[in-house]
């Protein structure tokens, strides 16, 4: 620092405390007017002035400690939908909901006008996009059974002694009814005998058949559809390899856990190629949704388990699973390396550097927006159903609009969700200057106001999602087996799990039985085949489906 760089700092330092000074002088006046005039002692008005101070310190903490009691008594006992019920409210919410929804109705009618192109276009290309979009989940009725189960029948005769009339005389059969039942057996296995022939004589070099059955194991004990089941089980259904044995134990099969964890590396490690093109066809596409969550890896040196994360990557109705042993930003920005596209993902601070270079297109989630305002709601905080409500009404145009094209979402956003985001944005600006920094409230507008430039994301390009919920409900299937397995054993077994989690994931995305395709993929690895890009799930789902249509 320079000669003159201390002087001004000096300076600004010495005007800053004559300021200061100058300020409780003129506080000592006012206070010194006002015994004076009142007759009150010093002593009573500091005391009230600590007392003060300490209320409103007490208050600070309880609303803080209020809040996170809130937050963990509702992710504990709580319900998991974020669904939000504006006719839930106290009778003040209720009126107000009132004025709301008359000032968009309002809003509607001015907005018909701007919106009349595209419902006509909607209207046209109705046949067109009602094939495109997912159906909805519809109510199971009553069971019926496939034509392809295997049918045994077995009759059901009366008593000799009911098959008599009131004379004594023997009944005829008139008929049969048919009732069909769901039966089952238990899960059986078998002794496959490979028979080699043996050919040669004294006079020749003895030959043995080549082997006609290769097997993902190398030389092992098990087929490719054992392997597969154990792999389906463990990583799909979620039974531990401990829970795996005592069933092969109840069989009769004596197999130690460490001979079924060595199946499951050469299961995981024969898929990699097959991953790693999913992650490519993952990184062409110009949106993609990133998360992370944790996953337990056995550390015996510590003697403790290490909290790793699992990084998650989609798009297009593809999961991509990497495992890490930290959270740094390092792991994405080494998968998503040359990307160019849009990125959605949370306000994690290790994200930031993936946006450095100006490549990639942040874009923010709203779910996690109206997460924050769930919570502050759930503690007792009303007003926060306000940002709920406007919430509510984006969401409602992304029903609408559901199975549209690009074109037909983006104006649609563009007309009618811009200006609900604009009153949103005035909203939470509001509350972040008024309310207390300890109130749920304020920590809800505060994260939306730092990412809701990246909210808005989604109003630019309509093939962007309003959240990343696609992406957050992949992770079901690995949370459950976390719950079962508690931990993986090493980093080796967090890679195999990943590969397995992105291999079930994907085929549970385009409706594929994780067990016939494992057995199938690995009939076509025996071939040589290196197109791994065509053996992905979503790519061997749709040859499927050409094959059933011709």
């Amino acid at each position: 620092m320079t000669l003159a760089e201390r002087v001004t700092m000096l300076t600004d330092a010495l005007a800053a405390e004559i300021l200061r000074r100058q300020q409780a002088e003129a506080e000592n006046i006012a206070m010194r007017a006002h015994l004076a005039t009142t007759g009150t002692s010093a002593e009573v008005v500091i005391e009230n002035a600590a007392l003060r101070a300490q209320v409103a310190d007490l208050t600070e903490k309880l609303e803080v400690m209020t809040y996170r009691m809130v937050q963990m008594t509702r992710r504990v006992f709580g319900r998991s939908s974020e669904t939000h019920h504006p006719d839930q409210q106290h009778l003040d919410e209720i009126m107000r909901q009132i004025l709301v929804e008359n000032e968009l109705q309002s809003d509607d009618s001015t907005a018909t006008a701007t919106t009349a192109a595209t419902t006509a276009e909607v209207a046209t290309t109705s046949n067109t996009t009602a094939a495109t979009a997912k159906p909805r989940t519809k109510r199971r009725g009553r069971l019926s059974l496939p034509d392809t189960l295997p049918i045994e029948e077995r009759l059901i005769e009366l008593p000799e002694s009911e098959r008599l009339d009131p004379d004594g005389k023997p009944l005829p059969q008139i008929g049969t009814r048919f009732v069909d039942k769901l039966d089952h057996f238990p899960a059986w296995f078998r002794r496959l005998r490979l028979i080699y022939a043996i050919y040669g004589s004294s006079l020749h070099q003895v030959r043995i058949s080549a082997n006609p059955m290769p097997c993902i194991v190398p030389k092992g004990l098990p087929t490719d559809t054992t392997v597969a089941m154990v792999l389906v089980d463990k990583y799909d259904l979620h039974c531990p390899l401990y829970r795996q044995e005592t069933k092969l134990e109840r069989a009769g099969i004596d197999l130690g856990r460490s001979t079924l964890m060595n199946w499951v590396r050469h299961g995981a490690t024969a898929l990699l190629p097959i991953k790693a093109a999913i992650g490519a066809s993952i990184r062409e596409h110009p949106v993609i949704g990133m998360d992370d969550t944790w996953i337990r890896t056995l550390d015996p040196g510590a003697g403790k388990t290490h909290l790793s994360r699992l990084w998650g990557y989609y798009a297009d109705d593809e999961f991509y699973c990497d495992y890490r042993r930290t959270r740094e930003g390092k792991w994405p920005a080494e998968f998503l390396r040359d990307y160019r596209g849009v990125l959605m993902a949370d306000a994690y601070s290790g994200h930031h550097r993936l946006f450095a270079d100006g490549q990639m297109t942040p874009a923010a989630c709203m779910a996690h927006a109206r997460r924050k305002f769930e919570e502050a709601l759930a503690a007792g905080e009303l007003t926060a159903s306000q940002a709920l409500d406007l919430l509510a009404l984006l969401y409602r145009i992304e029903r609408e609009i559901a199975g549209h094209t690009a074109d037909q979402r983006l104006r649609r956003r563009q007309a009618d969700a811009i200006p609900i985001l604009d009153r949103l944005e005035t909203l939470i600006k509001a509350w972040e200057a008024d309310q207390r920094h300890s109130s749920g409230l304020y920590g809800a507008a505060h994260y939306t106001r730092k990412i809701f430039k990246n909210l808005r994301t989604y109003t630019t390009d309509g093939r962007i999602p309003i959240d990343n919920n696609d992406l957050e409900r992949q992770w079901r299937q690995p949370s459950l087996n976390r719950k079962n397995s508690l931990f993986v054993g090493s980093d080796r077994g967090g890679d195999w799990a990943a590969t397995m989690f992105t291999i079930c994931q994907c085929c549970r995305l385009v409706d594929l039985d994780p067990y016939k395709y494992l057995v199938e993929i690995f009939a076509q690895l025996h071939t040589g085949r290196t197109d791994y890009g065509n053996l992905r799930p979503k790519a061997w789902a749709q040859r499927l489906s050409k094959k059933v249509a011709s």
